[in-house]
């Protein structure tokens, strides 16, 4: 999961390089144009519904807490 999740952040923005734990807004490598995008990939290509109370800055604030709040609401 944490694999696909990078891998649809460096289609977004190609230039940064992060770890699982890089703070995406802090870093610059997230904003919330690219948040948008990132959600419309993750619920395409994963097939996962993100509602928007989970939509916040914490839950999408690494690859990390990404990957453990899609996984929590695939049910894994």
């Amino acid at each position: 999961m944490k694999e696909e999740i990078t891998a649809f952040i460096q289609e977004i923005n190609e230039y940064e390089d992060f770890e699982d734990d890089t703070d995406l807004f802090e870093n610059g490598i997230l904003d919330s144009l690219t948040l948008v995008l990132l959600i419309n990939n993750i619920e395409e290509r994963l097939g996962v519904f993100i509602p928007e109370e989970v939509v916040t800055l914490e839950n999408f604030a690494t690859v990390n807490k990404i990957a453990g709040m899609v996984s929590s609401l695939k049910g894994e």
